[in-house]
């Protein structure tokens, strides 16, 4: 089975956070905290979706980031802490040992050289598309239906309700 036919068959709650910006955020945050150019943080990413469909296993995170990125040890368990905490961690029911590998890994990571405020701040620096993002089309038109009440009344009665509802401005120009 391939990878995209993995990623439909994702529960609804991982599926949801996997299709959004934050798994990117967060290996951007992890690279910055730990003084990796985020430039080359692709084969991190590339771990954590594979780790998201199954074809590679949470606890082995440390070690494919250590195989890919040549990174001091302290690092790479620095990076799949703050990896496994922001991503796999609030996932806990789909990622059953998560809670006990961030804790294990806590111990061995080294102390990061950005707080979690610096590196949120180097992010947006770095990609500003990030605050455009804000709501999807569906939420936004959802919000406006909501908004719109609809009324359902005979001629007359919508006429002699809403006064202004058969004046219609007349113009010269012709409609587009």
């Amino acid at each position: 089975m391939g990878f995209l036919e993995k990623e439909q068959k994702l529960p609804p709650a991982v599926k949801s956070l996997f299709s959004s910006e934050k798994p990117y955020v967060e290996v951007q945050k992890a690279c910055f905290m730990y003084g990796v150019d985020p430039d080359k943080g692709s084969p991190i990413a590339d771990v954590v979706g594979l780790i998201f469909v199954g074809d590679v296993t949470l606890s082995d995170l440390p070690k494919k980031i250590a195989e890919e990125m040549s990174l001091a040890q302290d690092v790479t368990y620095g990076i799949a802490h703050h990896i496994g905490k922001s991503l796999f961690q609030p996932l806990g029911e789909h990622f059953k040992d998560a809670e006990k590998l961030v804790s294990e890994w806590q111990q061995l990571k080294s102390a990061g050289l950005m707080s979690e405020d610096q590196t949120i701040q180097k992010v947006l620096e770095r990609d500003s598309w990030i605050f455009e993002i804000g709501k999807t089309e569906p939420e936004e038109r959802e919000e406006k239906m909501s908004s719109v009440a609809t009324v359902s009344l005979p001629i007359l009665q919508a006429l002699s309700k809403y006064e202004n509802l058969g004046n219609q401005l007349i113009t010269q120009e012709r409609i587009k």
